[in-house]
């Protein structure tokens, strides 16, 4: 039968949710925040929620969340944020790249090499911002709302990989091995 197969659309939506996970906490990032003196990472002390998800399903399922889903997600976040255009997305794919070379190393160590993994890929996304908006504006930014909000990250990832465990155990259906 070549018509509309609900098991293909329960399928496919549980497919996104990877993709589904990094916009909603890149939306949430964008939310102006109790404890945090901007409203983004670029000028406040933010923690970036929408990379933490994006190294979460670059590690566990690379191949539910694509470079190109990435890029798109970096590019409305920049939008959103008022951030230079390019900057997340940029900083994003390149990390993407590191993580992709980590995975073959940590994914079948302990979960305290996924978290220095991790704290490596988060420095290099806030340095590679921080070159990006100094080159932008011209001018050295200030560093230290850039290291709050790489701070706030670090501290928050281990919550928000809990979270994204359980989706994935919830939604994403599991990989068949070829």
């Amino acid at each position: 039968m070549n018509g509309f197969s609900l098991d293909w659309l329960l399928l496919t939506l549980r497919n996104a949710a990877p993709l589904v996970t990094v916009l909603f906490a890149g939306l949430v990032a964008t939310l102006p925040w109790p404890f945090v003196v901007g409203s983004s990472t670029l000028t406040g002390t933010a923690p970036d929620l929408a990379f933490m998800a994006v190294y979460f399903w670059r590690m566990v399922r690379p191949d539910l969340l694509r470079p190109s889903a990435v890029f798109l997600v970096g590019f409305l976040l920049d939008a959103l944020s008022g951030a230079p255009l390019g900057m997340s997305s940029l900083a994003y794919l390149i990390a993407i790249l590191m993580v992709g070379r980590l995975a073959q190393v940590i994914v079948p160590l302990s979960g305290l090499f996924w978290f220095g993994g991790f704290v490596l890929a988060a420095a290099t996304v806030t340095v590679l911002s921080w070159v990006v908006v100094s080159l932008w504006s011209l001018s050295f930014v200030p560093l230290l709302p850039l290291a709050v909000s790489l701070i706030w990250t670090v501290l928050l990832y281990p919550l928000m990989g809990m979270a994204l465990m359980l989706v994935m155990r919830l939604l994403v259906p599991t990989q068949v091995a070829r």
